[in-house]
């Protein structure tokens, strides 16, 4: 094998371990970014109270919480979350609560 040969499978060789290292990150990512909110159901409890039940994909990821005033709202904020649920909006009217919406 003379010099160039070496250098054109060492450059082959290379480029094809280059590509492998970039389809690990890139799956990598991808199963960290793909969790998907499935399912919200709602139950009523004694006293006007509502619990609320959001399946996830994946182990459910801590939202950032806070509230807004008017209209009045809860708000959970998931990161890098997509929704894969057809009743995304849920009429319930349950206490104070009137409807359960999720948006991305």
């Amino acid at each position: 094998m003379n010099h160039n040969t070496k250098i054109k499978w060492l450059y082959k060789i290379s480029k094809a371990y280059f590509i492998y290292f970039l389809f690990c990150i890139v799956t990598i990512n991808f199963a960290y970014a793909a969790n998907t909110l499935d399912k919200i159901d709602f139950s009523s409890m004694p006293g006007d109270k509502l619990q609320i039940k959001m399946q996830f994909n994946n182990k459910a990821p801590n939202p950032t919480i806070f509230t807004i005033d008017n209209p009045a709202r809860l708000v959970l904020d998931f990161k890098n979350l997509s929704i894969n649920d057809a009743e995304a909006n849920q009429k319930i009217d349950v206490g104070n609560v009137s409807t359960i919406k999720a948006v991305e």
